[in-house]
């Protein structure tokens, strides 16, 4: 009979090789996610109070917007490496809605983006309390004597019963 010859590979060396791997990986993994907010640029209560600030200052001008919440981050010395200044619109389609992007900041634990239409700097911003000057004149009278006329022309109609 041939001696046994001890098999250095195969699938006990893979599943161990695996073993270690996960041993090592998973508490470097589990540190990592406990501490995952220290790894965040912004603040989640500033962005707010910026964004309704920024709002309450210029209303439904989105370019004007925009242009508050880059100039105050970047304003701030700890996000202003972060921010991207070239205002650069990414055309997005995501669950069937279309529209642009604006990525002020991405990182693997936190994104900032403006998402909607791209503003046009040469159209005013729409607002639907605003009159426009392009209305039409309002709808003139006719004088009361055509009125009186076309009513006397109308012959009155008549029903009979059999």
């Amino acid at each position: 009979m041939a001696p046994k010859s001890s098999s250095s590979g195969g699938i006990p060396c893979l599943l161990k090789t695996i073993a270690v791997i996960l041993a090592v990986v998973t508490p470097v993994w589990y540190f990592l996610e406990q501490r995952l907010e220290s790894f965040y640029v912004f603040e989640t209560d500033h962005l707010h109070d910026l964004a309704k600030r920024g709002i309450e200052a210029h209303g439904n001008d989105t370019r004007a917007i925009v242009k508050y919440i880059v100039d105050e981050l970047s304003d701030r010395t700890e996000t202003t490496a972060y921010i991207n200044h070239d205002e650069e619109w990414v055309f997005n389609n995501a669950g069937g809605a279309m529209g642009a992007m604006y990525i002020i900041h991405a990182s693997i634990t936190e994104y900032l983006i403006i998402f909607g239409k791209q503003p046009n700097p040469n159209k005013p911003p729409f607002s639907p309390f605003k009159q426009t000057t392009n209305n039409p004149p309002p709808l003139k009278q006719a004088p009361p004597s055509a009125q009186r006329a076309t009513r006397a022309a109308t012959p009155p109609t008549t029903t009979s019963t059999s």
